[in-house]
């Protein structure tokens, strides 16, 4: 039978180092994470380390209900989409060529989620999703065009309304009044990314779950 080889890597940086871990190895845990979340039928063999696996990790709930399906022929909130895409940790770029950019040219995005071999090109008409095609990092030309499309988020802690206020109210909790000035407390309370921001993961879920 066919057997599912997954890669689990561990941060490249130090427990509460003032460095975020590498964006690769961020897309490589977080692809892993959905497929293990939504593909569950599958026989799979997870090649990791003892410190990734020692590690916490989000819980299910929010891998399960972060992954966006795309359909071509539906409409979707263009912006909505774009700011989603930024909370998810994507970064806009001016063209894509590594996983977890997206870039907007007109009625394109391009995006290369994570958990995807290749980048595609959603071309809309209007709000509607009108084409969704492959394309080529070097060429950038499109290629086979697929109906539909699955994005994962990049990071494992994604900076939204909820996650914030848990993150605000445990930093509270944790720190006092002492750490309202704190320029981490300060820029995700802004729902800005702060430069190791991840180190403190915790404290943006009520629990999180193992590997």
């Amino acid at each position: 039978p066919f057997i599912e080889v997954l890669e689990f890597p561990a941060w490249d940086c130090l427990p509460y180092d003032r460095v975020s871990p590498n964006k690769e190895i961020s897309c490589l845990r977080m692809s892993t994470l959905t497929k293990l979340t939504l593909n569950r039928t599958k026989k799979t063999l997870i090649i990791s380390t003892v410190n990734a696996i020692s590690q916490r990790i989000p819980p299910k709930e929010f891998v399960k209900s972060s992954a966006l399906l795309l359909h071509v022929g539906k409409s979707y909130d263009r912006d909505q989409l774009i700011t989603q895409l930024v909370q998810m940790g994507y970064s806009n770029s001016s063209s894509v060529t590594e996983r977890g950019e997206f870039a907007v040219r007109g009625s394109i995005v391009d995006i290369f989620p994570p958990n995807m071999g290749a980048p595609t090109r959603l071309d809309f008409f209007g709000n509607q999703l009108d084409q969704c095609k492959y394309f080529d990092i070097d060429s950038q030309l499109s290629e086979k065009a697929t109906s539909s499309i699955l994005l994962c988020p990049v990071s494992e802690f994604v900076i939204n309304e909820a996650h914030i206020k848990f993150f605000r109210n445990n930093y509270r909790h944790t720190f006092g009044s002492n750490g309202l000035t704190d320029t981490l407390y300060i820029s995700i309370s802004s729902g800005l990314s702060y430069l190791g921001y991840e180190h403190w993961g915790p404290m943006f879920y009520k629990k999180m779950d193992t590997l």
